[in-house]
């Protein structure tokens, strides 16, 4: 799943993301498309890491994904993260 945009404030630039990443991972599971990812990140230890493909090599990003109130089933992923590059 490749990164269209980062908001200068938001989450993504904060663990150091950069538009035209490819996230290729996050923990241990393989991301392939957004539900994928969603899957991941709720699955995912509270400290992780996101692996992206960065102009042709594997980028490594260390990342605490913030514990979320369980929702009822389809009303949404709801994670958050917030952290700095490793």
């Amino acid at each position: 799943m490749t990164i269209d945009e980062v908001l200068e404030d938001g989450l993504a630039a904060k663990i150091g993301l950069l538009k035209g990443d490819r996230i290729v991972k996050i923990g241990e599971q393989a991301i392939a498309d957004r539900d994928e990812m969603r899957t991941a990140i709720r699955e995912a230890p509270v400290k992780s890491k996101v692996v992206v493909l960065r102009s042709g090599k594997e980028v490594e990003v260390a990342v605490e994904f913030l514990p979320t109130p369980v929702r009822a089933p389809g009303s949404g992923v709801g994670s958050g993260c917030a952290s700095e590059t490793g």
